[in-house]
């Protein structure tokens, strides 16, 4: 007799041949349909992508250039201020010894507002902006600058001037009676200080405000 468990080894049933699947053959023509029509959408989403990235890239160029111009201008601004301070000290401590005692004061204190107008010009950051080429670098200059050139143009700039020059005035009528050189330096002091802030540029204000992307005209003015 044939054992049980070798009989039903005997009648397992043999396995199906494998039929081919119909559906997944597909022609030679509509596969190469079906090829052509994917590298149709590839080429539309470059197309899409070059389209989207030229405005940005052309805008980013834009403001990279007008960054350049206002730290040019910047650059001219504050170093001629400075050196025209600077003469100005160096006229004033240079002739002290050749005057009395009164006027030796008056000189000293000119020398000294004289000073502060060189400092103040070369620590602006309006007078040491960098142009950089990066996009992102050149929205941060960007808005420092226009931070800067802001806070030169404020109420605070025009109050400081006439403390300044006011009180190094008054310091010279009510301290050693010299009131008409006081009156002079005073009001000549105050004059300047606003030539300089009127002169300072202020291009950056707009052009921190400007669109980045889109390809928006970028428009900036100045006053130097």
């Amino acid at each position: 007799m044939v054992p049980l468990r070798e009989l039903g080894a005997v009648r397992q049933p043999l396995p199906k041949p494998l039929q081919p699947n119909l559906l997944r053959v597909a022609p030679h023509g509509v596969r190469r349909a079906a090829g052509r029509r994917k590298l149709h959408l590839k080429a539309i989403v470059v197309a899409l992508l070059i389209a989207r990235a030229t405005p940005a890239s052309a805008d980013c160029t834009d403001r990279r250039e007008a960054l350049r111009t206002e730290a040019h201008r910047g650059r001219v601004w504050g170093v001629g201020w400075a050196m025209a301070n600077g003469a100005l000290l160096v006229g004033s401590v240079s002739a002290i010894p050749f005057f009395d005692h009164d006027q030796q004061i008056d000189l000293a204190f000119g020398a000294g507002t004289s000073a502060i107008g060189v400092v103040s010009t070369l620590a602006s950051p309006v007078t040491w902006l960098h142009p950089y080429d990066d996009c992102d670098a050149v929205e941060r200059e960007l808005s420092r600058a226009a931070d800067a050139q802001a806070f030169g143009k404020s109420w605070l700039a025009h109050t400081g001037n006439v403390l300044i020059n006011g009180g190094a005035g008054l310091a010279l009528g009510l301290g050693w009676d010299h009131w008409r050189s006081a009156a002079i330096q005073g009001g000549v002091g105050i004059l300047v200080g606003e030539l300089m802030i009127y002169t300072q540029p202020d291009g950056a204000v707009q052009l921190a405000v400007s669109p980045t992307a889109g390809g928006a005209v970028i428009g900036f003015a100045g006053v130097f």
